[in-house]
């Protein structure tokens, strides 16, 4: 479904082993159902990091949010 970008964006984080945000850039599809992000340096090799979207990512058109599934991580 298409996304509000700012709400997304400011849901999505990237984190390293230490819990430290990775700082990078967001690009988004043409229909802003797919986002990606670029990390502002070269990601460590072997290294762990998470990724995650927050409940608060809103729908584009309507008052629609992310919902918290039983059994899944966000």
């Amino acid at each position: 479904m298409p996304m509000d970008k700012p709400s997304t964006e400011a849901a999505f984080s990237l984190t390293d082993d230490k819990g430290f945000k990775v700082p990078g850039t967001f690009n988004w599809g043409a229909d802003a159902t797919e986002l990606g992000y670029k990390p502002n340096e070269v990601l460590k090799f072997g290294a762990l990091y998470r990724g995650s979207v927050g409940l608060g990512a809103k729908a584009a058109n309507g008052p629609g949010t992310l919902r918290d599934l039983p059994g899944r991580e966000h």
